[in-house]
């Protein structure tokens, strides 16, 4: 009896192991008419027939109970599954698109037509493959901020335990590795000094950062605070603080006293008073091998193991870039792109010209409309637009019948630092229906010099 205990112990302990895992899979529905008519659900049947694996709000089709758009992660085991539209009201989907992702993969997506008015109120029912979640997932969330001429800020949030990022990025319509690959570590380290923030220090405090505006000498009255977001700490800890000169050109310390204090996990912040002298400030750190994913000075970043900075870039130009995930032993993650962003045009210095020939949007230009067609370069112009006397081709158009009423055009940036005495001028024709009469509030034109926009002309 005793062996035969000791097997079913064992046999237990080969079942907890064996328990599977859920992957995640994200549901979007998006757009379209009557928003809270939309319902969703899974089953392992198409057509809404089988096991009911998971259903917006757990309500019923053909209630308002759970109803509504969505973007909603699902946990769910792997395998084949139907993910099923339905109208609540039963008059269709009125528009509304869905998709269904998983891991920076598309398993599903689509609009579903207006079927309306059969018995079970069903628009369509997608087949999706759910796959066991990767040992490393990919990053989510990429943006691009600060975006310059030549220069981009790019930044991501970590997948689960990617110990760097790979990435790649050219212009749109490039191909997947014949582009500019960087490396980007997801551990900070003084030791590897990202983004060359550390330097050499004394004996006893051999690892430094200076704070923002606060080099030796300067003027830095204001407070001084530093934050770094600790990952792991090396055995038996480590110590930091700030240094900074006083008004006898001594220095004191936050803390106060010159041991400092111990680093813990998570966010570690310290702050230099104000003074009314000049002094710096400076953080010192006893140890190079702590790990940590964020540091910021004054409240602003400086360092995040999930953003990096691109340069180099050419202006006017729109970039594709795809990004993965390098777990180490875990292996990598399946690359997430194109993410797309676009450098802005550089200034055009003065005189500038535009007779709209081209067909299309002029480079550099940007129209905002609100509703209706907007401003029209290419083919027939509608209505009276083709009387205004002008060459065809030669003149852009639009309808102020009501439709595009709110829309926007706008120019590049023009330099006219070189000009005494800058102008602009454009022609305009208008017809209201009954006549060629004054076009009174058609048209409202603003500048914008740097210091907010404003009116310089109403027609």
């Amino acid at each position: 009896m005793k062996k035969l205990y000791s097997l079913i112990i064992l046999f237990i302990s080969s079942i907890t192991f064996l328990s599977a895992q859920l992957s995640t899979i994200n549901i979007t529905t998006s757009g379209g008419s009557y928003a809270g008519e939309k319902w969703v659900s899974i089953t392992d049947g198409i057509d809404g027939t089988g096991n009911l694996i998971w259903a917006q709000g757990n309500s019923t089709p053909g209630t308002f109970g759970g109803s509504g758009l969505i973007n909603q992660d699902i946990q769910i085991a792997a395998g084949t599954y139907y993910v099923n539209c339905y109208d609540t009201y039963g008059d269709g989907w009125d528009g509304t698109s869905i998709s269904v992702t998983s891991y920076g993969s598309v398993l599903a997506s689509g609009t579903p037509g207006n079927i309306g008015g059969n018995a079970v109120k069903l628009e369509a029912s997608y087949q999706i493959v759910v796959v066991s979640p990767p040992s490393c997932s990919v990053p989510t969330g990429l943006t691009a901020s600060n975006v310059t001429t030549s220069t981009a800020d790019i930044s991501w949030t970590a997948g689960g335990t990617e110990v760097s990022y790979n990435f790649e990025y050219g212009p749109t319509g490039y191909s997947q590795g014949s582009g500019t690959s960087t490396t980007q570590s997801a551990i900070g380290t003084i030791a590897s000094n990202p983004n060359s923030l550390f330097y050499a220090g004394t004996a006893a405090w051999p690892h430094v950062s200076n704070l923002a505006i606060t080099t030796d000498g300067a003027s830095s009255q204001p407070d001084q605070t530093f934050t770094i977001n600790v990952t792991s700490l090396p055995a038996g800890g480590t110590n930091w603080r700030l240094i900074k000169s006083n008004q006898t050109t001594g220095a004191s310390f936050v803390p106060t006293g010159s041991s400092g204090q111990a680093l813990v996990l998570g966010l570690n912040t310290l702050t230099a008073p104000a003074s009314t002298w000049n002094r710096y400030v400076k953080a010192q750190f006893k140890n190079n091998t702590f790990e940590f994913d964020a540091i910021s000075i004054n409240g602003t970043s400086v360092y995040s193991s999930t953003s990096t900075s691109l340069t180099g870039l050419s202006a006017s130009t729109t970039y594709d870039a795809y990004f993965q995930g390098d777990c180490g032993a875990n292996g990598t993650s399946s690359y997430v792109g194109p993410f797309t962003f676009t450098t802005p045009c550089v200034a055009t210095t003065a005189p500038f010209s535009e007779d709209f020939s081209g067909g299309s949007l002029p480079a550099c230009w940007s129209q905002s409309i609100t509703s209706g067609s907007g401003w029209v370069f290419a083919g027939n112009p509608g209505f009276d637009a083709a009387s205004n006397g002008r060459v065809s081709g030669s003149f852009t158009w639009i309808d102020f019948s009501g439709t595009d009423a709110g829309t926007i055009l706008e120019l590049p940036v023009i330099d006219v630092s070189g000009l005494t005495a800058p102008e602009l001028r454009f022609d305009l024709f208008h017809y209201d229906g009954s006549g060629f009469a004054n076009p009174a509030n058609i048209l409202y034109v603003e500048a914008n010099t740097g210091s907010g926009w404003v009116g310089i002309d109403t027609l």
